[in-house]
């Protein structure tokens, strides 16, 4: 009982009703910007082709890129479930190359799948076998992030909403008149810095 009070206590919203912080400044803090907002992580694209990928994003990667192009995004489904149903017969790799437009088998496509297939096949004892519940999962994702790689790097690769991907974003529009002083009696917003 006192686990779901403390719980209901943390989550409930807090507000400030007395001291400095009640009053609103006058002024808005940030400016409203017209450019869509971004993770910070979004921007990072392991996959792209400028981008070296160290040991783990190429072989043991546990997910797709977040930045993925639109025809391993559109592929993903399919290629997962060809991986676990035909994982005797390297599903792991055929599912991607049958379900990603513009795939095509590359070097670095089948060392991704082999050594990814080799790695987690020897983790796989260490875990009481149950690795082997996901082994597919993650031979298929390395697969994918290969072929991503390789889709990128033929410049081929399409957002999702169909146009080119690694355009770069239109600069920000510029204001002419810079943002106004504060009134002699306005209170000035609060410090977020303590």
């Amino acid at each position: 009982m006192l686990a779901l009070l403390v719980a209901l206590a943390v989550s409930a919203p807090a507000t400030l009703s007395t001291g400095s912080g009640a009053e609103r400044p006058s002024a808005p803090i940030l400016d409203d910007t017209a450019g869509d907002v971004r993770l910070a992580q979004s921007t990072i694209d392991p996959n792209a082709p400028d981008h070296v990928p160290t040991f783990v994003e190429q072989y043991l990667s546990f997910q797709i890129s977040p930045v993925a192009s639109k025809q391993v995004q559109d592929g993903l489904v399919l290629s997962q479930v060809v991986g676990y149903v035909c994982w005797g017969a390297c599903g792991g790799l055929w599912g991607p190359l049958l379900a990603v437009k513009d795939s095509q088998m590359t070097g670095d496509v089948f060392v991704s799948w082999l050594l990814s297939s080799v790695i987690w096949g020897l983790i796989a004892p260490f875990t009481g076998g149950l690795l082997f519940l996901v082994h597919p999962y993650l031979t298929t994702t390395a697969t994918l992030n290969a072929i991503d790689r390789d889709i990128k790097k033929r410049g081929l690769a399409t957002g999702r909403d169909g146009k080119p991907m690694g355009l770069p974003p239109p600069p920000p529009p510029t204001t002419s008149a810079p943002n106004p002083a504060p009134a002699t009696g306005d209170t000035p917003p609060p410090s977020y810095a303590y």
